[in-house]
């Protein structure tokens, strides 16, 4: 799958935020979206993607706005629970750091300047997430956006900030407190040594429906005209599948492949596959 990209300029952007903000009805979905916005614990903010009718839908919700802290670096995890689609997404003129996908840390976390960050194409793709780290305060940060790109079309899915209660209040920590490693019980976030393949590869043939893997061996699922739906019964490893973020260096349980695509993993442990064509 081949896509046009096109760079978000920062003037775009603020057009998109004040065509958001500036109707007295979209404040008002604003402020029930703030009260709303599903979050697992007060460490983690969860956020949804779905695409309905050709939009990105945000918790079931187009456009929502999410409630950040600005006293305490953030953490979001985006989830694709799409079936075929992939979200493509960028969040400019933001400093963060991508720190995990599908709920398990990264090697080397990915950090992205508030220069860089509006170039860089996140990708996730159906049965997916990631997870980001942040800071967002009122003086510096105080409304972001997360925006879809598609093959001739950028989009503000959600709108997220931080919460100015009673009145404002300086942030307690620094851009500096993202270096650090989150605590993996709060978050529900593993950590995984990354599995060093033993021997020669193994391709497996496509028309397989299920498969036992062993351990530290890399395999090589060959490609079909249709779309393959994977399901592991633990994790593998993916060195590369795509060159954008989010596409290299991950684990996953489960994922689909494109009609044309093929995709190799490494296995830490005996593993059963299952998979089925959509």
């Amino acid at each position: 799958m081949k896509i046009k990209w096109k760079i978000i300029s920062i003037s775009t952007l603020l057009l998109h935020l004040h065509a958001a903000a500036a109707p007295h009805q979209e404040k008002e979905q604003r402020k029930d979206a703030f009260s709303s916005a599903a979050q697992k614990s007060d460490s983690l903010i969860s956020a949804k993607a779905e695409l309905i009718n050709g939009r990105w839908f945000i918790n079931g919700k187009y456009r929502p706005a999410l409630k950040t802290s600005m006293t305490k670096t953030n953490f979001l995890e985006i989830m694709n629970v799409s079936n075929k689609e992939s979200l493509f997404m960028v969040i400019p003129k933001l400093e963060y750091n991508i720190i995990a996908k599908n709920k398990i840390l990264l090697n080397e976390k990915i950090a992205l300047s508030e220069g860089t960050s509006g170039k860089s194409i996140v990708w996730v793709e159906p049965k997916s997430s990631i997870t980001i780290s942040f800071i967002n305060d009122l003086a510096n940060t105080p409304l972001q956006a997360i925006v879809s790109i598609t093959r001739n079309n950028k989009d503000v899915i959600a709108i997220f900030g931080p919460d100015q209660g009673k009145g404002f209040t300086l942030p307690g920590k620094t851009s500096n407190d993202q270096v650090s490693v989150p605590d993996d019980s709060d978050l529900n976030i593993k950590k995984l040594n990354i599995p060093q393949s033993v021997g020669n590869s193994v391709t497996i043939n496509p028309k397989e429906k299920n498969y036992l893997l062993v351990g530290q061996v890399k395999y090589k699922i060959l490609s079909l005209p249709k779309y393959q739906h994977l399901e592991f019964s633990e994790p593998v490893y993916i060195e590369k599948r795509k060159d954008i973020l989010g596409g290299y260096g991950y684990w996953t349980k489960e994922t689909i492949l494109y009609p044309g695509e093929s995709l190799s993993f490494i296995t830490s442990a005996k593993n059963n596959l299952r998979k089925r064509d959509d």
